[in-house]
């Protein structure tokens, strides 16, 4: 499938969305002529505040600056933990042996 058949798709669908909506949830048949008027509402309707910003408006903290306060509150250690036994882990008994392996080709 190119992209426009892809796109040609994506519209159609898009397209029959609102007559799915009323054939299958209202239970209404027939296809719809026109699309209902609607009157959404203003933006500022909408905020929870004077101004919809929810930090200013309420004297609160951004997620950024709650963060910043919390990391600056964790301790870090003098020295790092030990890494092996942390994991629960034993060092190897001797050091692997490596070989360099050679390719045999078929001719």
């Amino acid at each position: 499938m190119d992209i426009y058949q892809s796109i040609y798709t994506l519209v159609t669908i898009e397209r029959q969305a609102p007559g799915a909506f009323e054939r299958f949830l209202k239970q209404r048949g027939g296809a719809i002529q026109e699309e209902p008027p609607t009157s959404p509402e203003k933006d500022e309707m909408l905020w929870c505040g004077p101004t919809g910003n929810t930090v200013r408006d309420f004297g609160g903290k951004t997620f950024f600056a709650m963060t910043g306060e919390r990391a600056r509150g964790i301790r870090t250690p003098d020295q790092p933990a030990d890494l092996l036994a942390l994991l629960g882990m034993d060092l190897p008994a001797a050091a692997p042996r490596l070989e360099a392996a050679t390719a045999k080709f078929l001719r």
